[in-house]
């Protein structure tokens, strides 16, 4: 029973996080896609945020996505506190708690920063990216604490593709057939997602080898950075689809995650079903091979 307990007051939370973040990577993806379109520049998380400035009712939109990126960065920490996820607390499991941890500050921080745009009706403040790399910069091992956040971001964007190529997402996802179908979707979001983290990551590195803070650069420069490196709008509108794709996933585990440490125990998930689904056509080969044996 106190196993479950967690379950009552993490679950909402978690769920309202996903949900939050999916909205996110919808404006990102959206954005992104009509850059692409008009050759313009690709925004970044903030400046795709405030668009929503500009519609009806957009302060109290912005409020609750500022709302619930706090809940996602909580459900992160909490998750990580608390190994809701059971990585254990060996080296992989602490250094995957480590990665959840660091997902609560960096959307906790672009929460804030959705609430700044409501206070501040909307001012963009400049490059906050490039600010705050450049206040770092200056400290004694600045450019070592750059540089181990360019590797933390080149390890989570290759995380992001291990996770698609091994689809380890199936795990804590809820078996429906619309999640089962939804999969492929998700599958070409992850991927998306994870080549837009990798060159946050390359970026990184750069400022910390250059001392150069304006190297530094967040969603929207590597976005743009994909068309100028030579894959051209057709690259940009691909990566944008996926992230629209990425946030597929978000509302598919707002509705479909699983909490393992809290579910209940048989409880059917994608990836559960597929190795039943493998099981059984493994059974039916070997029945009519048996069945045309001489």
């Amino acid at each position: 029973m106190s196993q479950r307990k967690p379950l009552y007051w993490v679950d909402p939370v978690m769920r309202f996080g996903y949900a939050a973040r999916g909205v996110v990577y919808i404006l990102v993806g959206g954005f992104a896609l009509i850059a692409a379109r008009d050759h313009t520049q690709a925004p970044d998380s903030k400046t795709a945020l405030g668009e929503l400035l500009n519609q009806p009712f957009g302060e109290v939109l912005l409020g609750m996505i500022a709302l619930g990126l706090a809940a996602y960065a909580g459900w992160r920490f909490i998750c990580a506190v608390l190994d809701l996820e059971n990585k254990g607390g060996e080296l992989k499991g602490w250094t995957a708690r480590t990665a959840q941890i660091i997902s609560a500050v960096l959307h906790l921080s672009l929460g804030i920063s959705a609430a700044t745009l409501i206070w501040r009706a909307g001012e963009s403040g400049g490059d906050r990216t490039e600010s705050w790399t450049a206040r770092i910069l200056t400290e004694p091992f600045g450019r070592w604490m750059i540089a181990i956040v360019g590797v933390v971001a080149l390890a989570m964007g290759i995380q992001h593709f291990i996770k698609a190529h091994k689809e380890k997402y199936r795990e804590n996802l809820r078996y429906t057939p619309l999640a089962a179908r939804l999969a492929p979707v998700i599958k070409f979001g992850i991927v998306a997602h994870g080549v837009v983290v990798l060159i946050v990551g390359i970026f990184f590195l750069w400022a910390a080898w250059t001392a150069d803070a304006s190297r530094a650069g967040g969603l929207g420069d590597a976005l743009n950075a994909l068309r100028d490196i030579g894959v051209g709008q057709i690259g940009l509108a691909t990566v944008a689809v996926g992230l629209l794709g990425f946030s597929v996933y978000c509302f598919i585990e707002a509705i479909y995650r699983v909490v393992p440490r809290c579910a209940p125990e048989g409880l059917a998930t994608l990836a559960s079903k597929a190795q039943e689904f493998a099981n059984d056509a493994q059974r039916a080969v070997a029945n009519t091979a048996r069945a045309i044996r001489p």
